[in-house]
């Protein structure tokens, strides 16, 4: 316990800011890493923010993923996010088609299974009410699926069998540079395996 009413400062790392860590609540120093996942589990974009939420690291994420695969030659067909990158910005701006989640996955399955719709959205609709629509299609519910079953594995890979739980080094540069390179050795491992298989 300190005196004082002064700011609180992280004295170790002060770009690191308060996050909430998993679903139990609690809270840790230091920062939101983001990580784009293709169908086949490489990752093809990488974001590290300051940002407590996801709903600001869509476009950063994303323009990412976007460099990563025109190096490639390749284009992002269908970008799947869950309820955390769910506002309008989101929804509307400018890059590949995407399902966003309108809240937790088994709400989605839930309104296509119960609710089914066809064709597209009826005219007048908000951004919002247009995802929520095309989400209770059922191909496009099935397509959302495949998101927890593509960028889930690749994370649990990271701190499985690259170790990364947290990071090493200091400043959202260094931190930045580490998730890279943690991802590279991912990549490398899987390509290696996908090759000598």
């Amino acid at each position: 316990r300190r005196a004082g009413s002064g700011p609180l400062v992280n004295l170790t790392d002060p770009q690191t800011r308060i996050m909430v860590e998993g679903s139990g609540g609690g809270k840790v120093q230091g920062y939101n890493s983001q990580i784009v996942c293709s169908d086949d589990h490489f990752i093809i974009g990488l974001h590290v923010s300051q940002d407590a939420n996801d709903l600001h690291c869509w476009t950063p994420a994303l323009a990412a993923a976007t460099t990563g695969v025109q190096a490639l030659g390749k284009t992002i067909g269908v970008v799947l996010a869950d309820n955390g990158y769910f506002t309008e910005d989101n929804l509307t701006a400018t890059g590949p088609d995407r399902l966003i989640a309108g809240g937790k996955g088994r709400t989605v399955h839930h309104a296509a299974t119960c609710h089914p719709v066809t064709g597209p959205p009826p005219p007048g609709l908000s951004p919002a009410e247009v995802m929520r629509h095309r989400l209770r299609d059922p191909d496009n519910a099935r397509k959302y699926k495949r998101r927890s079953a593509t960028v889930e594995p690749a994370i649990g890979r990271l701190k499985e069998r690259i170790g990364l739980r947290r990071f090493a080094r200091r400043g959202i540069d260094a931190v930045t540079a580490e998730l890279h390179l943690a991802a590279a050795a991912l990549n490398i491992s899987r390509l290696h395996h996908a090759t000598t298989g």
